[in-house]
């Protein structure tokens, strides 16, 4: 009597062992298993008109290039060679003989850029404003926009590389309501670093009209002795979107 006891508690021990490891395996499958915005790169361009579609009115601007912080930062279309240099060049920014400038400070500096607080009250119009923005100033020995040309000393291996492209892309993309960014890419060859993104660019259609959506591929090339950089855009594909019933 005790053994068939015992075997019935031993047997009883197993199934519960087999319904938690069931259990668990269930569950790291199902948070390991990709998302529907965890898109499969290679398939991109092979997608369906009407899932594009989809896919552009699901995705955010661009979570994939930078981290929460940097999603505020706004671009000034200008590096700077120091802090001083930064907050020289922010002090014109929106000012007029209506505005007062009411702090401006340096916010935030990493190995790559300047971070600019700017505070400021506008007397324009019915009402006072205040506006407050943070302006990134890339150090343009890291970064030379107007030459297009990184450090390659520095930037030295394709992690750095992309975290400067990433930053780079979605920063001057970041006000620009018709541009969404999505899959950044880098690979890296004898020569070579060539980095890649997806964007896309979009007419929003008036009242009984539709959107145009437009995908485009983005190539950045950089030599990895001097440091310059090219890019090339190839359009993809147009698809028409979402008939407005509303005015904008």
């Amino acid at each position: 009597m005790n053994k068939k006891v015992v075997s019935i508690c031993i047997a009883i021990v197993v199934c519960i062992i087999i319904l938690i490891s069931g259990f668990l395996l269930i569950r790291q499958f199902s948070q390991n298993k990709p998302s529907s915005n965890q898109l499969d790169f290679s398939k991109l361009e092979e997608m369906k008109d009407s899932e594009l579609v989809d896919l552009f009115y699901n995705i955010s601007k661009g979570d994939e290039f930078v981290n929460e912080n940097e999603k505020d930062y706004r671009f000034p279309y200008e590096g700077a060679d120091s802090v001083e240099d930064a907050i020289e060049k922010t002090k014109t920014i929106g000012q007029s003989s209506d505005t007062k400038m009411l702090e401006l400070k340096l916010q935030d500096e990493t190995d790559y850029y300047y971070v600019i607080y700017q505070e400021y009250i506008s007397y324009r119009g019915t009402g006072d404003v205040t506006f407050k923005n943070y302006y990134l100033y890339f150090k343009n020995f890291i970064l030379d926009i107007d030459n297009k040309t990184i450090n390659a000393n520095i930037l030295d291996n394709e992690n750095k590389v992309k975290e400067i492209f990433n930053l780079y892309t979605y920063i001057r993309n970041r006000d620009n309501g018709s541009i969404k960014l999505l899959l950044p890419e880098i690979i890296e060859n004898s020569n070579e670093y060539i980095y890649t993104y997806y964007y896309f660019e979009t007419s929003y259609g008036d009242w009984g009209l539709s959107d145009s959506i437009e995908l485009y591929k983005s190539t950045i090339s950089i030599n990895k002795q001097s440091g310059k950089f090219e890019s090339v855009e190839n359009k993809i594909r147009q698809v028409s979107g979402k008939t407005n019933d509303t005015y904008y």
